[in-house]
């Protein structure tokens, strides 16, 4: 894996909502960032061992929400395009982790519609 460490200050802006050059992850190494929906607002907070950017990196659709530093010591590391095709292809259980996180993330996902259309029914 990547040895690319990004530094992140306070209210940086990591990942934009709806870019379409996904060519990176992220795992976070120290900090946490914040998860932000357009017309929604905040919906997640991250810390140490978490990944983002993995959705819209696996799939090639549109980033889904924007990312951003909520503390002043954010260290990341990323995980490239090469990096993920290589792993996949050389070390595949390696991509366990990150499989696991797309999987509860749908679960999530799907959880919310059930619940919202139980409410709206």
């Amino acid at each position: 894996m990547s040895n690319k460490r990004l530094h992140y200050k306070l209210g940086k802006e990591i990942i934009t909502e709806g870019d379409t050059t996904c060519q990176s992850a992220y795992i976070i190494e120290c900090g946490r960032v914040d998860v932000w929906k357009a017309g929604i607002g905040k919906v997640a907070d991250l810390t140490e061992g978490a990944i983002f950017g993995e959705m819209a990196f696996i799939t090639g659709e549109p980033r889904s929400a924007t990312i951003i530093a909520s503390s002043d010591d954010c260290v990341c590391r990323e995980i490239t395009s090469d990096e993920f095709k290589y792993m996949w292809e050389e070390r595949p259980k390696t991509l366990l982790p990150v499989l696991r996180i797309v999987a509860q993330r749908l679960a999530s996902t799907t959880s919310m519609i059930n619940n919202l259309k139980n409410t709206l029914e």
